[in-house]
This record gives C-alpha cells, sequence and structure tokens, in this order.
C-alpha cells in the first residue's frame, strides 16, 4: 500500500500525522464525513480509551491542520478490498461502538477491519514501546 496526497473517494482509507511516530486512521466517506475510532489523539488529550469511540467528523477537524494521505491500493489489496457500499455501510454501522485500545483495537484496525474485513495495525508495536516508555519513564 502507497499512501498519495489527493482527493479521496467514498470508502478509501485516509491517515493523517499525528506525530513522528504514529498517523491516525479513518475510512473517507466524503468532505464532511470522515468515520474514525476517536477523533485524531491530539483533539483527545487526557481522554481514556474507555472514553474514544467510533464517530464521524468531517475533513478538517479529522486531519487537524495535516495533510491527509489516501491508500494507493496494489493490485492484489483491490482485489481483497470489500465493495464500497459495504465499506461505507459496516464505516456507518459502527458509529458508537467502543472498546478502544491502543494496542490490539485502535483506528487503524477499524480502518483495515472496514475495508478488507479484518484487523491489522502496523502500528501496534510503536503503540507497545510508547505505552512501555510512558510506563517506565524511559525510552529505550
Amino acid at each position: 500500500m502507497k499512501w498519495t496526497v489527493r482527493e479521496g473517494k467514498p470508502g478509501d482509507m485516509v491517515r493523517v500525522k499525528v506525530n513522528s511516530q504514529m498517523d491516525h486512521y479513518g475510512v473517507f466517506i466524503s468532505d464532511s464525513e470522515v468515520i474514525q475510532f476517536g477523533k485524531n489523539p491530539s483533539l483527545r488529550l487526557g481522554v481514556s480509551e474507555s472514553e474514544v469511540f467510533v464517530c464521524a467528523t468531517d475533513i478538517n477537524e479529522f486531519r487537524n491542520g495535516g495533510y491527509p494521505e489516501f491508500a494507493d491500493l496494489s493490485i492484489s489489496e483491490r482485489l481483497k478490498r470489500i465493495k464500497t457500499d459495504k465499506i461505507i455501510e459496516t464505516a456507518r454501522g459502527r458509529i458508537g461502538e467502543g472498546g478502544y485500545n491502543i494496542i490490539y483495537n485502535n483506528c487503524e484496525h477499524f480502518a483495515y477491519e472496514c475495508i478488507f474485513g479484518r484487523k491489522y495495525s502496523s502500528q501496534s508495536g510503536k503503540a507497545k514501546e510508547i505505552v512501555k516508555q510512558m510506563a517506565t519513564g524511559k525510552e529505550s
């Protein structure tokens, strides 16, 4: 999967940089509707995981000043991608859902599951390391 700054299409996976280590992911429906598991983390500082829910915002709130990048799928990824109407139906149907966990059930897991029907997060390892650093108070 490659990431490109371009116009989004309904059912696209979209991400925006949160910081140098993490991105925030969602499912793009239109400029007025991006469905994501929790708002951009920089907008929810001090919010506990139990208070994070799947929600819809517009692209401006999603990007929070950053540049949204849209997934450009490879041929094999396009073959595995769920049909656009089902992606949208699934994402909208999950609005209000909780159970967020930065390692096991985060915004990237949500977007992958909506688009490919399975959870996946390339950031889980990074998230584990960040949580470990926060718990011990030191970087590795």
